[in-house]
């Protein structure tokens, strides 16, 4: 169960800054960051610009960005400890906190770093009697552009649904202390063309398990208009993508598989055209395309929970002219 409220707020101020103390570094990412001038240095840089901000919110909405910073420190540590990352573990921290600290500013994880796009919007609710437990970490739009205001609107609308998920209990009154909603909208791109919007939602409401899902909302700025799939790829185009992607779904299934002896590769091109041919699944960062296929993608739930990879090397001679690739 996630926890938020007052329990996370006294965790907030007791340890204002996530600070390393190097006194005490124990892990393998705080022994690194705490012997490597670069990664210390970021490291300081990172836990300014998350004071500043945490400083700048009422204590409900601080609950949830150190909630946010803690998951994002867990996952930074598991990406630069794991034997795939392309940098030594200091220099991958070092990168990971300098994007981070651009994050919390309102920059782009890529793209325009120097452009301040956007302010943080967090909302935290405890559950209680006919709701569920809330933490949206959300963004808004700043700007005088007329490419704000849609993106804006879409973010609104899911961050009301996600409210009104968390209300759904009403009709089921009593404690739902293992209930949640939680909704995150992050910034994983932008440039003066393309703008590239992640959202992942989870909800948990006494189901068998969780509903948890992700979607896109990738914005020409230029067109001030949705992209839609028919923009980025012809399907003469389209298919060594499929097939790229079938390959690496098959081969995701199979390290997944818990009988890999009997395993066959039952992956249709078929179903990945079809779930590949809506953009809302595609995200877009500084060096490929990223399509996450869902909960409920090639099977039943969680049976894949696969994604292709897709380097702007096979897409950038097929792309059609007028899509604002990176």
């Amino acid at each position: 169960m996630r926890v938020v409220g007052i329990a996370v707020a006294s965790v907030l101020f007791a340890h204002p800054a996530l600070a390393i103390d190097c006194t005490a570094a124990s892990s393998a990412a705080e022994k690194a960051i705490c012997s490597d001038p670069e990664a210390r240095s970021a490291d300081e840089a990172l836990g300014k610009t998350y004071r500043q901000l945490r400083n700048s919110l009422p204590a409900n909405a601080a609950a949830v960005l150190l909630r946010s910073q803690t998951e994002w420190i867990q996952s930074r540590d598991a990406v630069c400890a794991s034997p795939n990352a392309v940098r030594p573990l200091p220099a991958c921290l070092a990168v990971q906190s300098r994007e981070r600290q651009g994050y919390l500013d309102g920059r782009p994880r890529a793209g325009d770093v120097s452009d301040r796009l956007f302010r943080w919007v967090f909302i935290s609710r405890p559950a209680k009697n006919g709701s569920a437990d809330l933490a949206i970490s959300a963004i808004e739009f700043v700007g005088a552009g007329d490419w704000q205001s849609p993106l804006n609107a879409a973010i609104d609308n899911a961050v009301k649904r996600a409210i009104l998920d968390a209300e759904a209990g009403k009709d089921n009154p009593g404690p739902h202390d293992n209930y949640e909603v939680s909704l995150e909208i992050d910034l994983p791109y932008a440039s003066s063309r393309l703008v590239s919007v992640h959202v992942t939602s989870e909800i948990y409401l006494g189901q068998a398990h969780p509903d948890s899902g992700s979607y896109n909302i990738n914005l020409d700025r230029m067109l001030n208009r949705q992209l839609k799939f028919d923009d980025l790829l012809d399907e003469a185009n389209a298919r060594p993508v499929f097939e790229f992607c079938r390959s690496e779904v098959a081969k995701q299934k199979k390290e997944r598989s818990d009988d890999v002896d009997h395993w066959k590769d039952d992956v249709e091109l078929t179903q990945v055209s079809e779930n590949s041919k809506d953009l809302k699944s595609w995200s877009f960062d500084a060096t490929a395309a990223v399509i996450d296929y869902g909960s409920y993608g090639f099977g039943g739930y969680g049976q894949c929970m696969c994604s292709c990879t897709i380097p702007y090397s096979m897409l950038r001679p097929i792309v059609k002219k007028d899509f604002p690739l990176p």
